[in-house]
């Protein structure tokens, strides 16, 4: 049972409020863009910011009562055990994809063409946001604040964990994929290939590089990694003996 069966029962309307909160702000910033676009040409700024302001406060006012109802239902016990055991494995499924493409992301060192660079950071951002959702999957329904407290803290290290080196080597194999783009077209009207050795040869230093730097740091996360999921292991066998 997941959270689209949760919404078959008595919670149904709730569900559909955080829904609406959490994935709706662009449609609330072009709401307001429409409104402030029919007006611009007739009324003044003070009319435009009146809006503006009406339309931030209903929003404001319809999250704080979504959230107080959310609250009152949690309260109330109407997350099932199973729900919480699937809230666990589901984020559990998701964290794993994204972090083995993130951790290795030195390896579009072994990508020339940007755009398939470009596709793979995609691909990153995608399991990243599958991760997060699960997140909250697992903050509605899992009752245990400590298990909330440490799947965010081993997110949140991961994604430090390799930001830093992760954007110095985009950074670096997108530009490389110019030099080589210019190095081919050169390479074609004079028929040499001295600086296109050169470049590959530089380029797979750097990614031995990278790949050094990663490894040290994928071992330090997947010693949290097993702190959490022992943590997750114990957790659902005790809900087993409820």
């Amino acid at each position: 049972m997941n959270i689209l069966s949760f919404i078959a029962g008595s919670g149904a309307i709730v569900i559909i409020g955080l829904i609406i909160v959490l994935f709706t702000k662009d449609c609330f910033l072009q709401l307001i863009i429409k409104k402030i676009d029919q007006l611009a040409d007739k009324e003044d700024i003070q009319k435009i910011e009146k809006i503006v302001n009406q339309l931030e406060d209903k929003f404001i006012s319809e999250s704080q009562d979504i959230k107080k109802n959310l609250t009152i239902t949690y309260q109330t016990g109407t997350s099932s055990i199973n729900e919480e055991r699937d809230a666990i494995v589901e984020f559990n499924k998701n964290y794993f994809a994204w972090f083995e493409l993130y951790s290795t992301m030195y390896t579009i060192g072994g990508l020339v063409n940007n755009s398939e660079i470009e596709d793979y950071l995609r691909k990153v951002e995608s399991l990243n946001l599958e991760v997060i959702y699960s997140i909250v999957n697992v903050e509605f329904f899992v009752k245990d604040p400590k298990l909330n407290s440490i799947i965010n803290e081993l997110k949140q290290k991961t994604l430090e964990s390799f930001e830093d080196i992760n954007l110095d080597l985009v950074k670096y194999f997108k530009t490389s994929n110019i030099e080589l783009d210019i190095l081919n077209t050169f390479h074609e009207k004079h028929d040499s290939e001295e600086s296109i050795v050169e470049l590959f040869e530089i380029r797979t230093s750097k990614y031995k590089e990278f790949s050094n730097k990663a490894i040290p740091i994928k071992k330090e996360i997947v010693r949290k990694q097993k702190e959490v999921l022992d943590y997750c292991k114990n957790y659902i066998l005790s809900l087993s003996k409820i």
